[in-house]
């Protein structure tokens, strides 16, 4: 457990300022998974145009199968009021690079899932990905519900200030044993 908490305290090293970048130990089981969040990625213009989503990406069965594989797992959370902010702290390069130090301290099963369709190519090359060491399949993609999962973690995916200005949530995850 000690090692799981110098992992989690690793998110101080992406934080900017006073943007809100947090992480928090959860059960494997707390994650929820929908056959109608996979479908929904058909609706989006990135949908059969990269590798990290549909119908590219693990399907919600697979994903079903690999949650088996493990018990505990790091959700993030960082706080986006604006295009800058998700500029500044990006939960998919988060993920990526906590999932690289869990690897480092001995998770040797951990594996991140970012946010978000993949940006880091301007086209994707469909056979086979240029950026597998940064690049990974969003929550959603694989099926992951989750508005489902935030909230059965204490979190909501939107909520407003004291101003009534709009602060969203966004989420990745590592399973990481």
């Amino acid at each position: 457990m000690d090692k799981i908490l110098k992992l989690i305290d690793k998110i101080k090293d992406f934080k900017d300022g006073e943007k809100l970048v947090d992480a928090k130990l959860i059960k494997v089981s707390s994650i929820k998974t929908a056959f109608w969040v996979r479908f929904k990625c058909r609706l989006c213009v990135n949908y059969n145009t990269n590798l990290n989503c549909p119908p590219y990406s693990p399907s919600p069965d697979e994903m079903n199968e690999l949650l088996k594989c493990y018990q505990d797992a790091i959700l993030i959370i960082c706080q986006i009021q604006t295009k800058k902010d998700l500029d500044l702290v990006n939960p998919s390069k988060i993920a990526v690079n906590l999932e690289k130090i869990a690897i480092n301290m001995g998770f040797y099963k951990a594996i991140g899932f970012g946010a978000g369709s993949c940006k880091h190519c301007e086209i994707c090359n469909l056979k086979s990905c240029i950026n597998r060491d940064i690049a990974r399949p969003s929550m959603e993609s694989t099926g992951i519900d989750v508005t489902k999962t935030a909230k059965n973690n204490g979190y909501e995916m939107l909520e407003y200030n004291e101003d009534g200005e709009k602060i969203l949530y966004f989420f990745s995850l590592i399973l990481l044993k």
